[in-house]
């Protein structure tokens, strides 16, 4: 089945968790986030406390699609994706 088959195309939020994320492994999750056929609405990085702060790379004209938000208490990836 194609994506085509599915009817319209909605938008798509996407949640990454990330703790102690490498900077070029967030990158690279990024851009395949965001250079999908399927529309991509938004994109939540999650940093579940992480000891260095997770710092979102360069995003150029996707930089309003992508959104920080740090938790103050380490609780999981599953708690990170719901935050």
């Amino acid at each position: 089945m194609s994506s085509g088959d599915w009817g319209p195309s909605l938008p798509v939020d996407v949640v990454i968790p990330a703790y102690r994320e490498r900077p070029e492994a967030l990158a690279a999750t990024l851009a395949a986030c965001l250079h999908q056929t399927y529309p991509v609405c938004q994109v939540y990085v999650v940093d579940d406390a992480s000891p260095s702060p997770v710092i979102l790379p360069p995003l150029g004209e996707a930089a309003s699609k992508v959104h920080l938000l740090r938790l103050p208490v380490n609780r999981g990836a599953s708690t990170a994706r719901n935050a």
